[in-house]
């Protein structure tokens, strides 16, 4: 772990300063206290965000408000970690940004990211698994990882340039990092048949909505499709042999962020949307109907394919991963869910001689109408109690399913609509009375009667038995107290004491002895412990839980829901049983705003210097540094501060909050702060603690107090050639300072373009930049260079003023 707490992702005046600046407290208004909290490190991504199988591969995770002493914990004990760095730079994101009614909405957190090296052995499976991190303030919610065994490569970019691919399958992890970014890459189609495409975006937790197009040598549009929905989306279009073809792909939006990374998987191929059962039973052979895009012409069109398909008898995978084989190509693989009882089709149902359902058994059905709902009959005895569900989500279909069971008058006697987190339906129902009760299957979402209007019914006696909901993440303060929400799901009657324990607990925390949820209740919160003496430390556990039910002891292990995939099909498949017990310190300081209520004029394109105190607790005499938190109001514009130290003998402190020049006027601004001070803990290690400030800086916006402006008219240039760009200055009375030019390249003509920097005088509103270039291929097209103007007021807060000089490089002639 780094020691130094450095950031390098300001440039010029802003990277990391030092301000033992001293400041008088000139007052501040007495208004009721707000609650400003320690804050918990929290997290969004991981870049490439798929790793492949028996393979070493570096990453970076992406979060919020890390600390060097962040600690990575992946749920996979199969996948080894090393190579942790400390966190990177801010990812302040660059131009272009929103003016007008969309530069008011929320900000996007500011992401930092952490280095490390995931090593995965070839016994892995591929599939999804969860990572989560945390440090002395807390843990933080998981967040996804693929591995997979596909063809790997990451986006490589050129300006705008589509990056050009190999042979398919491929999958290309990349991310559109700034708004209006257009993600474009080119292939050729191996030969006549169906191409797929299919994006993964929100199920890596990147919250955006993809559009897809697909475009023809000759630039017409062939296909495009809009995840609308927030499911990602997928298309299939017929390519043509050895024709080259363009894909692009943006936010509906046009939204950008570095949180946004994505998965893009080409496939040379038909694609499946479900298959018919839509489960299959273990160990049996069963004959699957699969409709999709082109699996029997070739085409972009729905149409269905069977096969003869051997389910494995084995509980150590919920699914199986078929890949079906066609004329056209392979399909993308497809994960059908296992079950251990009959998985039958509707068609096979009504063509039994017999009307009444033998349960427990599943049918996979399809709604032909809108109107109409589909009818199963079953017969139960007094007091059997049944659990009966209808999914459509689960399966990857549209529908929204409700059901309603009436007895053999037609009385309704249960009904649902929507299961909590899903669209899908279920109920778990008690027989009143011996007979038949039927169970009616209909649609809320107008797209019954399509071809891909398919559910799976299922029917079963439910047992007396119970499941347990805990938090996945358990915060407890050294010397302090913690609670820990254990709640049971009863079903089929259960009513029973339930014992709990907890195992896995590290030394200085302790619990009631035998905590025991009784019979009459549904939830306890067990209370922890922790001594003065307890580690700082995140540890796995356990709750279990026993009741005596027909007089066999069964034992239950307590589950939370996994966080990462925002478009979760079955949140009752996306759930652990690891719950992560973090040990926290209180801050022993706090950070103040002199002057909190006030607004404050500050000049577009220059640095205000906020005044905070930092107040230490008594016994505390550690370093503190202030930077900006994660959590910002309204689209920041490109406004930013660097990470200050303040000396354990300092409390008052200048905090820099730089405002671009493009700034708007008639709106404020606000900056909040966070304060991570490092302090001992009980082990005698050194950890980092954070504290936000205890109110935002408020500033309203003025004129810039220094403009730079280009007069250079069209500029057409060759390679080789030099050429001048003359400028006007114009500055503030307020500014009496030099000012520096210099001229920033575009990271792809590093090397290639030259220019000595300047240095203006006060006096003198001109000057002329002589620009040199390379006689290089590379140096062609049309391109920005941007003149940086820079100034120190006061001899200490920088002011700065850009210029963007458009040049078009000829194109060397063979």
């Amino acid at each position: 772990m780094a020691t130094a707490y450095s950031d390098r992702s300001l440039q010029g005046e802003l990277l990391l300063m030092r301000y033992p600046f001293h400041l008088l407290l000139i007052g501040s208004l007495c208004l009721p206290s707000i609650a400003w909290s320690q804050k918990a490190p929290d997290l969004g991504y991981v870049f490439p965000p798929a790793v492949n199988v028996g393979a070493t591969t570096s990453v970076q995770l992406g979060g919020y408000d890390y600390t060097p002493d962040v600690i990575v914990h992946i749920h996979n004990p199969l996948i080894q970690l090393s190579d942790q760095g400390p966190p990177g730079p801010f990812l302040i994101p660059k131009p272009p940004y929103w003016f007008g009614t969309k530069s008011r909405s929320s900000a996007l957190p500011i992401p930092r990211e952490i280095p490390i090296t995931f090593t995965l052995p070839e016994s892995i499976q591929p599939g999804w698994t969860h990572w989560q991190v945390s440090n002395a303030n807390g843990s933080s919610q998981t967040a996804v990882l693929l591995v997979t065994d596909d063809n790997e490569i990451l986006e490589e970019r050129y300006r705008d340039q589509p990056q050009v691919l190999d042979s398919l399958p491929l999958a290309v992890s990349g991310r559109l990092a700034r708004i209006a970014e257009i993600d474009r890459y080119q292939f050729s189609s191996p030969h006549n048949g169906p191409i797929t495409l299919q994006l993964m975006a929100r199920k890596l937790g990147a919250n955006f909505n993809g559009v897809l197009q697909v475009h023809d040598s000759d630039g017409n549009l062939l296909a495009d499709v809009a995840d609308t929905m927030g499911l990602d989306t997928q298309l299939t279009f017929y390519g043509k042999a050895h024709r080259s073809y363009q894909v692009s792909l943006h936010d509906v939006d046009f939204r950008g962020h570095p949180s946004y990374v994505y998965r893009l998987i080409f496939t040379d191929g038909p694609r499946i949307l479900t298959t018919l059962p839509a489960y299959g039973q273990q160990g049996k052979t069963q004959r699957v109907q699969f409709i999709g895009y082109g699996l029997k012409s070739g085409r972009s069109r729905l149409e269905t394919l069977e096969r003869n398909i051997t389910f494995p008898n084995t509980q150590d995978t919920p699914f199986f991963n078929y890949q079906l084989k066609t004329e056209f190509g392979i399909a993308p693989t497809i994960a059908i869910p296992l079950s251990l009882h009959p998985e039958l089709t509707e068609e096979t149902i009504r063509s039994s001689s017999s009307t009444v359902l033998s349960p427990p058994l599943a049918i996979t059905g399809l709604l032909e109408s809108a109107s109409q709902s589909d009818s199963y009959w079953w017969s139960s005895a007094t007091g059997q109690t049944w659990h009966l569900s209808a999914l459509s989500h689960a399966i990857g279909t549209r529908l929204d399913l409700a059901i309603s069971i009436h007895d053999a008058d037609g009385k309704l006697v249960a009904e649902n609509d929507d299961l909590p987190g899903t669209p899908d339906a279920g109920v778990e129902f008690t027989a009143p009375r011996k007979g038949r009760y039927e169970c009616r299957i209909r649609d809320n979402s107008g797209h019954a009667g399509e071809a891909t209007a398919i559910y799976r019914f299922s029917l079963k006696l439910q047992a007396a038995e119970f499941t347990m909901d805990v938090p996945q993440q358990v915060h407890i303060p050294v010397n302090g107290k913690g609670a820990l929400l254990v709640k049971v799901n009863k079903k089929g009657g259960f009513k029973q004491d339930i014992r709990l324990s907890v195992e896995g607990l590290p030394p200085g925390i302790t619990i009631a002895e035998s905590p025991v949820i009784k019979a009459e209740k549904n939830e306890l919160n067990i209370p922890l412990l922790a001594s003065s003496e307890t580690e700082i430390l995140s540890t796995w556990i356990q709750i279990h839980g026993t009741a005596l039910v027909d007089q066999n002891p069964p034992l239950r292990i307590a589950t939370a829901p996994l966080s990462g995939n925002l478009c979760q099909k079955d949140p009752n498949r996306s759930r652990t049983s690891r719950i992560l017990l973090t040990t926290t310190l209180d801050p022993p300081f706090t950070v103040e705003l002199i002057d909190r209520n006030r607004q404050r004029a500050v000049h577009r394109g220059t640095t205000y210097p906020a005044p905070f105190i930092v107040k230490r607790d008594k016994g505390f005499h550690g370093e503190v540094f202030l930077q900006m938190s994660a959590v910002q109001s309204r689209h920041r514009q490109g406004i930013h501060g660097p990470i200050v130290s303040v000396p354990p003998d300092t409390e008052h402190v200048f905090y820099p909050c730089f405002l671009p020049e493009w700034l708007e006027t008639d709106r404020t601004t606000r900056m909040s702060v966070l304060g991570v001070g490092k302090v001992r803990g009980p082990d005698g290690k050194l950890h980092y603690i954070t504290k936000e400030a205890n109110a935002r800086v408020t500033m309203i916006l003025e004129g810039a107090l220094l403009k730079i402006t280009h007069l250079a008219e069209e500029l057409t240039i060759s390679g080789g050639e030099s050429f001048d760009v003359p400028l006007e200055i114009s500055r503030s009375s307020k500014l009496s300072a030099p000012i520096r030019i210099q001229l920033i390249v575009p990271e792809e003509l590093t090397g290639l373009i030259q220019c000595a920097p300047l240095v203006i005088p006060v006096e003198q509103s001109a000057a002329v930049l002589h620009i040199q270039t390379a006689d290089s291929p590379r140096v062609k097209g049309q391109w920005k260079l941007k003149v940086h103007a820079t100034a120190q007021r006061d001899n200490q807060w920088p002011v700065l003023s850009e210029t963007e000089v458009p040049v078009v490089f000829r194109v060397p002639v063979l």
